[in-house]
């Protein structure tokens, strides 16, 4: 599991440059993007990334990643990543 989780964090921070990058993100998309980032941090701050996570996160990221498979590809990717390495980690 601590291979996972610092797998997470690796993809924690792609996202948070991207993010910081800016570039051609609506507000609304990189305020939704944030708070997700958020929330992951928590989960990943409470040392408890064995518990699952609310059903919310998953889905807000799944529609963020396929918001913007055609138009930012990098960042879907990183999103695809994030996913992946949650479910990877049973969260």
């Amino acid at each position: 599991m601590p291979d996972r989780i610092e797998n997470l964090r690796a993809h924690l921070r792609q996202l948070e440059a991207e993010l910081a990058a800016g570039g051609t993100i609506d507000p609304q998309t990189q305020e939704s993007l944030e708070e997700v980032a958020d929330e992951i941090r928590r989960i990943l701050a409470e040392n408890r990334p064995e518990e699952p996570a609310p059903e919310t996160l998953l889905e807000r990221l799944q529609i963020e990643e396929r918001a913007f498979e055609a138009s930012h590809p990098t960042l879907t990717q990183t999103l695809s990543r994030i996913i992946d390495a949650l479910g990877q980690m049973g969260i």
